[in-house]
C-alpha cells in the first residue's frame, strides 16, 4: 500500500473509532445525564428545563413558574404551601418547574437534602420526598432520617440508598442550577422565574400571585 493511501487509511480508520466511541459513551449514559452533561460545560447557562427538573402542574399550562429554592429554608417552606395553592386554583394553567438552590455555608450545607430529594426524583418521587422534607423542617431532617423518610412514601430503599453514595449526575444537576441561579442575579431564595421573563423574589402572598397570574393569562 503507497505511504500516502496508508496514512489516509489510518486517518480515516482513527476518526470512525473516535465516533464510535463517543456514540457508545453516549449510549451507556442515561437521557437525562446526557441532556445534563452536554448543557453544563461551556459557558454559564442561561434560565432552561431539562427533562430532569421535576415539574408539578399541567404539561400545557400557559404559566411556568420556575422556583429556586432551598429545603433548609424557611421562606422556602412557607412558598412551598402558596405553590400548592396555586396548583388548586389553576390547575390547568399553572405548572412548577423545581431548581435547587442548597445553602453552602449558612445555617449548614444543606446539599444532602436536596441529593435525597433528587434520589427521590430517579423513582419518580419527588414531590412526596419534597413535601416530607419541608414538613419536617422545623425538627431538622439528618442523612440518618432520609431512609425513614424513603421508606414513609414508598421508595426501593437500596435504589435510593446507592443513589445517595453513588450517583454522579445528581451534584452536576445542583451546580448547573447554581450557576444558572448566578447568570440570572437570583440574590437569595425562594426566588421564582415566570414564562421565562418576569423575575420575583420571596414569599409573595396568594393574592399577589393571583395578580400576577391572571394577568398574564389576559394577554
Amino acid at each position: 500500500m503507497p505511504h500516502r493511501a496508508k496514512l489516509s487509511f489510518i486517518i480515516f480508520f482513527s476518526l470512525a473509532a473516535l465516533v464510535f466511541l463517543t456514540a457508545f459513551v453516549r449510549f451507556l449514559k442515561k437521557p437525562e445525564e446526557l441532556n445534563i452533561l452536554d448543557t453544563f460545560y461551556g459557558e454559564k447557562p442561561a434560565l432552561e428545563i431539562f427533562n430532569s427538573d421535576p415539574v408539578r402542574g399541567a404539561t400545557t399550562a400557559k404559566i411556568t413558574i420556575v422556583e429556586f429554592a432551598d429545603f433548609a429554608c424557611e421562606h422556602c417552606k412557607e412558598s412551598a404551601a402558596i405553590m400548592r395553592q396555586l396548583l388548586l386554583d389553576y390547575p390547568n394553567n399553572v405548572r412548577i418547574v423545581w431548581k435547587d438552590l442548597p445553602a453552602t455555608t449558612y445555617p449548614e450545607d444543606s446539599q444532602p437534602l436536596h441529593v435525597a430529594a433528587q434520589c427521590a426524583n430517579r423513582q419518580g418521587r419527588f414531590w412526596e420526598y419534597h413535601d416530607e422534607l419541608f414538613a419536617n423542617q422545623s425538627t431538622g431532617v439528618t442523612q440518618n432520617e432520609f431512609i425513614t423518610l424513603a421508606k414513609k412514601i414508598g421508595l426501593d430503599t437500596f435504589a435510593f440508598e446507592e443513589c445517595l453514595t453513588g450517583n454522579e449526575t445528581i451534584p452536576v444537576i445542583i451546580e448547573r442550577n447554581r450557576l444558572m441561579a448566578q447568570e440570572l442575579g437570583v440574590d437569595g431564595v425562594p426566588y421564582f422565574v415566570v414564562n421565562e421573563t418576569k423575575q420575583l423574589s420571596g414569599v409573595l402572598s396568594i393574592t399577589r400571585w393571583h395578580e400576577e397570574i391572571d394577568g398574564l393569562l389576559k394577554k
